[in-house]
């Protein structure tokens, strides 16, 4: 029996001994650009509870690894989250991995750069979302924002309106670089339309998201615009589909949209700047006026088509040091058109589900619908230690909706008529041998569409708020992280809504 047992030990001790070995996953971590050690680095296997954090010389060793694949990820305040997905512990793979980390504007865990495959499914994480970069924008059909949040799963889109899980347009949230861009009155994506090329990454939380987003009952979208770069760059595109051929299959439509990004000149590497611009003209598939006049934005000026959309941003970073940053940001969009594509809360008449059907003989006659937005933020970055980290924002938000017709006060407005055509009818005596002749002519007009007159709608509404916005990070151990922060806001509100103002309704 002892001659037994102690030939099974010597049989399986290979197999034990493989099974217990453990490897040492070493390395350092640098500032990508001053190339200096960073101490108090969090270096982490996802998904275990292997964890350690760098040495003063920005050194980190990780003891006692299980040979497997594994996602490493290091994180730092003030610096990108860098993942390195797919990394295989054996003894044929390379143990000493070291890693340069760039130094961001954004909140722990809001930037992170991915090195490998990016992984289907983050384990660690509580909310659901999903998250688009600026390469995989580039490598889509996409011309602004709103397209790429209706391709994304969990949401539906209708009209100007977007449904999370089934939740009504109004119960989400819209972050532009973490301010709100939400018109109250709507509820819709006032100011979201930013061109493609203007965005670095866009999040959307379809549940589970952490409580600074409160205010959300369906979802939450949050777009985060590009920075400048360190050596002047641009690019600039144009998309028709109108060359001349197949008239009756296109739209008219034309896309001009461009960026141009660089250093500051004479910052000495400190600042720097992204500019970008975006025009969208179209004369759709409806039927439109072609003499849209808009009282908010420079008459007929900027009302080529049916559909005229603009965009702009502007944005300019200083970096006092790796630690210290000031963001300056602003944005605008404009757009001009007749509303047909509105939601049930910006539409002038809803009763005609957005197309005025009544009015369609008449489209001149009708309303003009101008929405125009914009924001500006000052933000301040410091990252005080290792561990802590703040921001610091101030910002005002404007928004405006208007439906007119030609620019005209309600007062001025003439009550539309339909006369034509003018339709005479004959009906014959019904018994000619009674003595009694009551055969008469009767007249009748219109058809069902207006002749003449004006919409019946004028329409006003802005929204202004002022915000003061704080947030601070403090990382605690390997694996903790506490947020807090503040939010002050100072909101302006205004809504005028006559309708039919010829019979005094309003």
């Amino acid at each position: 029996m002892r001659r037994a047992a102690s030939l099974l030990l010597l049989l399986l001790f290979p197999i034990m001994a493989q099974a217990q070995k453990t490897y040492v996953l070493q390395g350092k971590i640098t500032d990508s650009e001053t190339g200096e050690a960073l101490p108090g680095a969090t270096v982490m296997l996802k998904g275990t509870y292997y964890g350690t954090s760098t040495d003063p010389n920005g050194i980190y060793k990780l003891t006692g690894v299980k040979e497997g694949t594994y996602n490493l990820e290091i994180s730092l305040i003030g610096y990108k989250v860098v993942q390195r997905t797919g990394l295989a512990i054996n003894d044929a793979a390379e143990l000493t991995n070291d890693f340069k980390l760039q130094s961001t504007a954004l909140s722990l865990g809001t930037d992170i750069v991915v090195i490998g495959e990016k992984p289907l499914l983050d384990i660690e994480s509580t909310e659901s979302k999903n998250i688009v970069s600026s390469r995989e924008i580039e490598a889509g059909v996409i011309d602004d924002v709103t397209d790429l949040i209706r391709n994304q799963p969990g949401v539906v889109a209708e009209k100007n309106e977007i449904h999370i899980r089934g939740g009504r347009s109004y119960e989400n949230s819209y972050l532009v670089d973490g301010l709100s861009i939400q018109d109250p009155f709507s509820g819709g994506t006032s100011g979201l339309m930013l061109s493609a090329n203007s965005i670095e990454e866009v999040e959307i939380f379809t549940g589970g998201f952490n409580a600074e987003y409160g205010q959300s009952m369906s979802g939450v979208i949050e777009v985060k615009t590009k920075r400048g770069s360190d050596r002047l760059k641009g690019q600039f595109s144009y998309k028709s589909d109108d060359f001349g051929l197949f008239k009756s299959s296109n739209f008219n439509s034309d896309i001009v949209e461009g960026s141009l990004s660089g250093p500051v000149p004479l910052s000495r590497g400190k600042g720097s700047f992204f500019l970008s611009g975006f025009g969208h003209i179209s004369d759709t598939y409806l039927p439109h006026s072609h003499e849209l006049y808009s009282s908010l934005l420079g008459g007929a000026k900027y009302a080529f088509r049916g559909s005229n959309s603009y965009s702009g941003l502007g944005k300019g970073i200083w970096e006092f040091s790796p630690t210290r940053k000031l963001i300056l940001s602003v944005s605008g969009s404009a757009n001009v058109d007749q509303g047909f594509s509105a939601n049930e809360f910006e539409n002038p008449t809803p009763e005609f589900n957005a197309y005025p059907y009544q009015y369609q003989y008449d489209l001149n006659n009708y309303n003009t619908q101008t929405r125009l937005s914009n924001q500006t933020s000052l933000t301040w970055s410091h990252t005080t230690s290792p561990a802590f980290f703040y921001e610091l924002r101030l910002s005002r938000f404007f928004t405006q909706l208007r439906s007119e017709v030609s620019g005209k006060h309600w007062l001025g407005y003439n009550q539309p008529i339909d006369i034509i055509p003018i339709n005479y009818f004959y009906t014959p005596d019904s018994d000619p041998d009674d003595g009694i002749d009551d055969s008469h002519y009767s007249v009748t007009t219109g058809d069902g569409f207006y002749d003449y007159g004006d919409g019946d709608t004028w329409h006003d509404h802005h929204f202004e708020q002022y915000t003061l916005k704080g947030d601070l990070t403090k990382s605690i151990g390997e694996r903790n992280l506490l947020k807090s922060g503040f939010e002050e806001n100072l909101q302006t509100m205004q809504m005028v809504d006559i309708i039919s103002p010829w019979s005094g309704q309003t």
